[in-house]
């Protein structure tokens, strides 16, 4: 009997590019094209879980010296 292992699924995301790529308002002139919003962590959280199967999400926020590079959502 064969068993498949289970893949396990990371996501490092950059803090700085999803802060600014859903708050933003842009214009293409005087005309608003996008309307920015506030990410929900938690739903994002739960979305990449549901939609990839991400096990472990890390969020890269900075060098942070007491803490490291990494905060773990």
């Amino acid at each position: 009997m064969y068993f498949m292992k289970e893949e396990i699924v990371y996501a490092f995301i950059d803090s700085q590019n999803l802060n600014l790529g859903t708050s933003k308002d842009l214009y293409r002139g005087k005309k608003l094209i996008y309307k920015g919003w506030k990410l929900d962590f938690n739903k994002f959280r739960r979305y990449l879980t549901d939609k990839f199967k991400v096990r472990k999400a890390f969020l890269f926020i900075g060098y942070i010296k007491k803490i490291g590079s990494f905060i773990n959502i």
